[in-house]
């Protein structure tokens, strides 16, 4: 009773061209973010995979990502796509749209981290999402539990489709580095680094049973 899932974080765009943070905050892609869509696309098609269902986060990135991948696919394999807010990004609060070292400096009270991959291998995905939310003034940031939980939610739909079914699913960093974290924590396939704008990552789901079988790539053999 296998889904196969493919999963493609969105192109590049203009808040992470200038390294600032981007929950649910928007921007438009940049050229290079529309290429990254474009080649995801040819990649999959060059795979030969017939998808049978298509998903996306209902942020604009997202969305518009998968629109230009579904385009370089043949007829018979570009199924319609369908967004689901589910598959969001993290929401940042009071973070959104500051630079990535401002929010590090924030959350840190130091300068010590440079980057937010950094970051993540010395602290769980769960404990980030905790502080961020206890840290907002305003208490809308996302904590663990809310957002791993919609996540899931968004995850029973694929578990549901039919045995054999192929995905594509469009959506965003962070929700791929927290999946991640929870299906390969050791390290076996993931290797801890963000996943590059357009790159392609393949998940069997078997029941309740979810496996890592590639991770970051941009080119597919299926």
């Amino acid at each position: 009773m296998t889904v196969n899932v493919y999963i493609v974080r969105h192109g590049q765009t203009y808040l992470n061209l200038y390294h600032k943070m981007q929950g649910w905050a928007d921007a438009p892609l940049t050229k290079s973010g529309i290429n990254d869509g474009i080649e995801a696309g040819k990649a999959l098609a060059k795979a030969g995979i017939k998808f049978d269902y298509a998903f996306s986060s209902d942020l604009a990135r997202a969305v518009k990502t998968a629109q230009l991948a579904l385009q370089q696919l043949p007829a018979d394999a570009c199924p319609s796509l369908h967004t689901d807010p589910n598959f969001r990004e993290q929401f940042f609060g009071f973070l959104e749209g500051l630079p990535i070292l401002d929010a590090l400096k924030i959350l840190n009270g130091n300068d010590h981290y440079q980057s937010f991959d950094d970051y993540m291998k010395d602290y769980p995905m769960a404990q980030i999402c905790d502080k961020m939310h206890a840290m907002d003034p305003k208490g809308c940031a996302e904590d663990y539990t809310t957002f791993i939980n919609r996540l899931k939610t968004g995850f029973a739909k694929l578990r549901s489709l039919p045995a054999g079914s192929n995905v594509l699913l469009v959506n965003h960093g962070i929700v791929l580095r927290t999946l991640m974290h929870r299906i390969d924590p050791e390290g076996k396939v993931y290797d801890f680094s963000s996943p590059d704008n357009g790159a392609i990552t393949k998940l069997v789901l078997d029941g309740d049973q979810t496996k890592l079988i590639y991770f970051n790539k941009k080119q597919i053999a299926g």
